[in-house]
């Protein structure tokens, strides 16, 4: 998946724009089995530098070993223009299930027509950045304006456990932005991803027993690990003398 990207209107893009995420390894594999030597990534209507949202398509990986299939996701590329908040956020991870984490920002700025202001490094007096474990962010400019509004994957979808399922989601507001100040407006572009990793799934096995009957076939065994909406659905017979493959969810491997 092609990591979202923005810059604002006077800005070159930048070369290879923000890279790529990589989801879908097994057996705790990483990119290191993928050959990227080739890796690119175009974006849409590359020559119009105008404010507005284009598409980052990523290409050129294959796979050492050849035991994966590669398949590409866009990302998202925006041209911000003046007057707008630009906050960038650092690509966070996690494993299906698990707490969604705190989020870091990376810098929060806004173009005002002759140069660009950075709010979260001291560089205007007065001026602050902040996000809580709650991921919700507070700025001030410095000048009596300030801005706040929460974090969290946009468009992303839970599992029937209410876990973020697995993949790449882009990182945006959530909710109300409450804006008060003279420098930005409330249209707030956000830059980042949220990339969930598959769970590992380790059946365990209990209560293996059953009366001699001529056949190796076994049912009502319980297969427990992963999820509890997952570990359901994987009550299947199964065969004492040897071994029956457990489909995975999209969320497992």
């Amino acid at each position: 998946t092609a990591n979202d990207d923005s810059k604002f209107v006077t800005q070159n893009d930048a070369t290879g724009y923000k890279g790529v995420s990589y989801t879908g390894f097994v057996n705790n594999e990483t990119s290191s089995v993928l050959n990227t030597s080739g890796l690119a990534i175009a974006r849409s209507d590359g020559s119009n530098h105008a404010a507005g949202s284009y598409t980052l398509t990523p290409s050129g990986v294959t796979a050492n070993n050849g035991n994966y299939t590669i398949s590409y996701a866009t990302g998202n590329y925006t041209i911000v223009p003046a007057n707008q908040l630009l906050v960038r956020v650092g690509n966070a991870s996690n494993t299906y299930g698990s707490a969604t984490p705190t989020y870091v920002l990376s810098s929060v700025e806004y173009y005002n027509g002759s140069s660009v202001v950075r709010l979260d490094n001291g560089t205007v007096t007065g001026s602050s950045a902040t996000i809580n474990a709650s991921n919700q962010v507070s700025i001030n400019d410095g000048a009596s304006g300030t801005a706040s509004f929460t974090l969290a994957p946009v468009g992303s979808q839970n599992s029937t456990g209410g876990y973020l399922k697995a993949g790449t989601w882009s990182i945006g507001t959530s909710g109300t932005v409450t804006e008060n100040s003279n420098n930005f407006s409330n249209t707030i572009t956000v830059t980042g991803n949220h990339t969930v990793a598959k769970q590992t799934l380790t059946p365990n096995v209990t209560g293996v027993s059953k009366t001699y009957d001529g056949t190796t076939a076994m049912s009502g065994v319980s297969i427990g690990g992963g999820r509890g909406e997952s570990r359901r659905r994987r009550e299947a017979p199964v065969a004492p003398w040897g071994c029956r493959r457990i489909a995975s969810g999209g969320d497992f491997s």
